[in-house]
């Protein structure tokens, strides 16, 4: 809920004068820097050095700014964790005004531990860190209950906390709105939607509940989109040494704005790896020869065993076009090539046909050398992107996606309704907390696991 406060309270900087805004500022940094943060090696005098309210403003402000960032990258998530957080503080700050000027480890151990992990949660938040959604319902209903349990005494009728934060286009058809503040339930409220005025019934005299119909809620098919809810109450203005004021109200307005997240959860891009192989050729130099009369002479051939130890073999097919050889001499004899059926990939049979010499009518051997340029090849199984398989996926719909035949694995790219992109693979654990994605013999699974609103 926005409202008016004090330069102190950690909600609007424009509330400052410039000096104020210098001393918030340089209060900011003592927080940040660790000089008012609380940690175990802490002891005697230094232990009482930090001051409740500076340490819970640092907070505050780095939730303030997380919510600027979180809005701007339509990051949900962090903005619903952030803005919790804050009214969080802005609560307990008005139900604890005594200890505000204490110091941080006078505060219960329970507070203590409330506020440092809170404190956390906002420094991973800053450092980019996920919080998946689970994780922020969890914490956002633990701040909500310690805001519902503060003793406002005598305190004017104020919102404190509302929630949900975030509404999400499935579920229930009735979303139950619950919001705290001291007084509220005897302070007449009233709350609206533009014009149209929605229910209040009053829980407790600290607690309202209002039922949102998440049919009249307008979802954005691919982004998110904000509602402002205006809760108005009764405060009274009356002092008893002023006779005149007695009985009168003023009426008071708060703003509540509710993220409402789209109806695509995300959008998914699957690249399958197929399998492929690299392929390095080259050629096994050397030369046969023979000598003999009227007859063929074969010679086998094995693949040296240098190029044997680099992977390489024949490249059977090319040799059997019989191309790799020339003659380099010889006397009525010749070349005649590769015998087929003797091609292998570590050997073969080159051919050559002997005819004879005729010398003083009689007849001599025959001789010849080829000189053979054989191809070989060298094959590494590989890796290659097949083409990429795109889609949407709903809150609430399985969606069986069928991956390549001779897919051998897959990485899939998803880009979620809160702005962030995961890039998961068969052995990635579900990062998200609101999908898996499951691996089956059919093709990839993936099952929507819908959170609540928070």
């Amino acid at each position: 809920m926005k409202r008016r406060a004090t330069c102190f309270s950690g909600e609007f900087h424009f509330a400052c004068t410039f000096g104020e805004r210098i001393m918030r500022y340089a209060m900011r940094i003592l927080a940040v820097s660790g000089v008012l943060s609380v940690t175990s090696l802490m002891t005697g005098a230094d232990a009482q050095n930090p001051v409740a309210d500076f340490f819970l403003d640092g907070i505050s402000d780095k939730a303030e700014d997380l919510m600027a960032k979180a809005r701007s990258e339509a990051n949900a998530v962090t903005w619903g964790v952030a803005d919790a957080a804050k009214s969080t503080i802005e609560a307990w700050k008005q139900a604890n005004i005594e200890l505000l000027d204490k110091a941080f480890t006078d505060l219960s151990k329970q507070h203590q531990e409330l506020f440092n992990n809170m404190n956390e949660t906002m420094d991973r938040l800053e450092a980019g860190e996920n919080l998946v959604v689970k994780d922020a319902e969890k914490l956002t209903v633990e701040w909500a209950s310690v805001i519902k349990d503060l003793p406002f005494v005598d305190h004017s009728p104020e919102v404190m906390n509302y929630r949900p934060r975030v509404i999400i286009p499935v579920g229930e058809g009735e979303v139950p709105m619950v919001v705290d503040g001291p007084s509220l339930g005897s302070a007449s409220p009233s709350l609206n939607s533009g014009d149209k005025r929605i229910p209040v019934a009053r829980s407790t005299d600290n607690q309202l509940l209002a039922k949102l119909n998440r049919a009249d809620l307008k979802f954005d098919e691919v982004k998110s989109s904000f509602v402002e809810y205006k809760l108005s109450f009764d405060n009274s203005v009356s002092s008893w040494w002023r006779p005149w004021t007695w009985g009168k109200k003023e009426r008071i307005e708060r703003e509540a704005t509710v993220w409402l997240l789209p109806k695509q959860m995300a959008s998914f891009t699957i690249t399958p790896m197929m399998p492929s192989e690299d392929v390095a050729v080259g050629t096994y130099s050397t030369q046969v020869g023979g000598r003999g009369k009227d007859t063929p002479y074969p010679v086998n051939v094995p693949l040296a065993p240098l190029w044997v130890d680099q992977g390489y073999v024949y490249d059977t097919a090319t040799i059997a076009q019989n191309k790799f050889f020339s003659n380099a001499g010889g006397d009525h004899a010749d070349c005649v090539g590769a015998k087929i059926d003797s091609i292998k990939s570590s050997s073969f049979t080159f051919m050559m046909q002997m005819g004879h010499r005729s010398v003083w009518g009689g007849r001599r051997d025959a001789w010849v050398n080829c000189n053979l340029a054989i191809p070989i090849v060298k094959r590494t199984p590989s890796r290659v992107k097949g083409d990429e398989i795109t889609g949407v996926l709903n809150w609430t719909d399985d969606s069986l996606l069928s991956l390549p035949e001779g897919t051998l694995d897959y990485t899939v790219t998803l880009k979620m309704f809160n702005g962030r992109t995961y890039v998961l693979t068969r052995e990635t654990a579900d990062p998200t907390g609101v999908i898996s994605v499951q691996k089956t013999e059919k093709g990839l699974l993936f099952r929507p696991k819908p959170p609540s609103d928070f």
